[in-house]
């Protein structure tokens, strides 16, 4: 599933008249609802690895297209369409579209050089991986910044009600914050976050798995670059410092990279 594959925390940089830094937080199918540019369209990939022996070991390569719009100062909607291919060390594969995630965002106003956005997730039973749920999330993205450099916070939470009798994936937390650091005689931006990630049992066949936790904290650092005044890219690697979870959900290195068009 997406989401359960990790919180990579992204860093996308929005060159304004002072040169000031501006970086958000993205975690795998839910992140376009936290990019905080009203209007954009995003592609992004990730390689996510999990697992630990005697457990399989799986690796995900996963693709995501989002777009987003506004219909005002203050509220905006997004949607976003994730496709996956995954493969374990038992030699188990599966690929195909999870559910659509659609965003709806709001924008409270605040003073000058900070930003806040809350969104609230809603994910209906679209995709044909995984069982049947319709999802439902909430978070909170925080921003300040000052001069060559940017500061954020965040929070994101996932839970579902499923639509097959003994089947449910774990609720998910995720809160986290970054630093970014820019500027004009740099070619990239260096940026590095910090998250912590919180994933309960999940419920197949009416059994809860034990092993399928996780509660890791991760480090993310990140390269960005803005090419003109409204195309953003990234990469980033992501890495746990340390972590209390179970076999399946033991999180091990993940990678990402994408970009962003704002207009």
């Amino acid at each position: 599933m997406l989401v359960c594959c990790g919180s990579v925390l992204l860093a996308l940089l929005m060159i304004g008249p002072d040169l000031q830094a501006h970086h958000e937080a993205i975690f795998g199918p839910q992140s376009s609802t936290l990019i905080s540019q009203k209007r954009f369209v995003s592609t992004q990939y990730y390689l996510t690895n999990q697992g630990r022996r005697p457990s399989p070991r799986s690796r995900s390569h996963i693709g995501i297209l989002s777009v987003g719009t506004s219909f005002n100062d203050r509220w905006g909607v997004s949607v976003t369409l994730p496709f996956e291919a995954e493969r374990d060390s038992a030699q188990e594969s599966a690929t195909g579209v999870q559910d659509v995630v659609v965003g709806i965002r709001y924008y409270p106003q605040v003073r000058r050089n900070r930003s806040l956005m809350a969104v609230l997730t809603l994910e209906p039973p679209t995709g044909n991986l995984e069982h049947r749920s319709f999802g439902v999330g909430g978070g909170v993205l925080y921003g300040v910044e000052w001069r060559h450099w940017s500061v954020l916070a965040y929070g994101l939470g996932r839970t579902e009600s499923s639509f097959e009798t003994g089947e449910k994936r774990g609720n998910r937390l995720f809160l986290g914050g970054g630093l970014g650091y820019e500027s004009r005689g740099w070619p990239f931006s260096p940026q590095v976050g910090l998250s912590w990630e919180k994933t309960g049992r999940s419920r197949e066949e009416g059994m809860l798995l034990p092993e399928s936790r996780t509660s890791a904290l991760m480090v993310h650092p990140t390269l960005s670059r803005e090419i003109g005044r409204s195309l953003q890219t990234f990469v980033v690697v992501s890495m746990p410092v340390v972590q209390d979870s179970g076999r399946e959900g033991w999180q091990r290195f993940r990678i990402a990279a994408g970009m962003v068009w704002h207009f």
